[in-house]
């Protein structure tokens, strides 16, 4: 499959003169850009968290947590909301993952049993649906325990992707620390799904109060690892490494893909490695995205249970609408673009 390539104005004025042109020839149904059928679309959400049973700890359970992410770890935690949901949204499957800062470490415990720990309990949700995949939980920070991992967690629990976090500490993932993970997912054919986390330090500066203005660090520490990547040298380094961000991340496309604000190649770089999610399913924004990276980099992607909603089948159709996606385009989006990064089988 020969990849979509980023969309131009100029494009897209041809693509609709051509249309009507066909229109008139009564070729337009045929060619129409918008599909026969939308039931047959298949729906793969690839930014999914959960919290295996035993997972949630007392730690976490007693810290002083606004009431929304109090109410978002509840879902998580909840297994059977989580198969329930797959029906009541149109999900045919979906790629979960188990962020680090809501499992703390239990007392004692090393930073390799920590990462096992979690990542045995992710593999046997997942063995409860066939519809689940996971996604192993790396502390890329870790060094080579990190990298020793995620090799354990691809070769004997099958997961089909790295999750780590963009940033933990005084360090982003650009960090030498992480370098290990980076270059064993590398190696593996893995992507790599570069997280958002909280800043704590923004939040005590701040006073942060509410989970919009929470979300807005989050959004500044994801946007700086992006551009970290961009600027460290690692993709010069690992030219096969493939990294998803969330779609947080829009302001370091937009410095690094429009305005040159980082290396001149970034936008290049950007189309060869970076993959982004569709939290939100705002129209502009699928449509920005795509303008920059392409359409094959835009993977299916909700953050669920932080932000559900109705049918996620019918949500994506409407901005698909909105933003004018074409039928092959909606399809990478869709499920495509996950089955080709992350090797699903049919």
């Amino acid at each position: 499959m020969t990849p979509t390539k980023p969309v131009s104005l100029t494009r897209r004025q041809f693509a609709g003169s051509l249309l009507t042109g066909l229109a008139v020839g009564g070729c337009a149904n045929a060619l129409s850009r918008k599909p026969a059928s939308t039931a047959q679309l298949e729906i793969i959400d690839f930014h999914a968290h959960a919290l295996p049973p035993g997972l949630a700890t007392p730690p976490l359970q007693d810290a002083p947590l606004l009431p929304e992410l109090r109410q978002i770890i509840a879902r998580m935690a909840d297994a059977e909301g989580l198969r329930r949901a797959l029906d009541e949204q149109g999900v045919d499957r979906r790629i979960i993952s188990v962020p680090l800062e809501a499992v703390p470490a239990q007392p004692g415990e090393t930073a390799s049993d920590h990462m096992r720990r979690i990542n045995d309990a992710l593999a046997e949700l997942c063995e409860t649906d066939p519809r689940l995949y996971g996604m192993a939980m790396i502390n890329a920070y870790a060094g080579d325990a990190g990298a020793s991992e995620l090799e354990r967690a691809v070769g004997d629990l099958g997961a089909v992707g790295c999750f780590v976090e963009s940033a933990r500490g005084n360090q982003l993932i650009s960090n030498a620390a992480c370098r290990p993970t980076l270059e064993a997912a590398s190696s593996l054919g893995l992507p790599v799904f570069v997280h958002p986390v909280q800043e704590p330090s923004l939040d005590r500066k701040f006073e942060v109060a509410s989970f919009y203005q929470m979300n807005l660090g989050r959004a500044a520490v994801a946007s700086t690892a992006l551009a970290s990547l961009l600027e460290s040298g690692v993709f010069d380094q690992l030219p096969n490494l493939n990294i998803c961000v969330s779609s947080f991340a829009l302001a370091a496309l937009a410095l690094g893909g429009l305005f040159d604000m980082t290396r001149p190649d970034a936008r290049a770089l950007l189309q060869r490695h970076i993959h982004v999610d569709t939290v939100g399913l705002n129209a502009p924004a699928l449509r920005f995205t795509a303008d920059i990276l392409g359409a094959d980099r835009l993977i299916l992607g909700t953050d669920w249970p932080v932000f559900a909603g109705d049918s996620l089948r019918d949500r994506f159709i409407a901005a698909a609408d909105e933003a004018d996606f074409s039928s092959e385009e909606r399809r990478l989006i869709a499920s495509g673009n996950a089955r080709r990064l992350f090797r699903l089988a049919p």
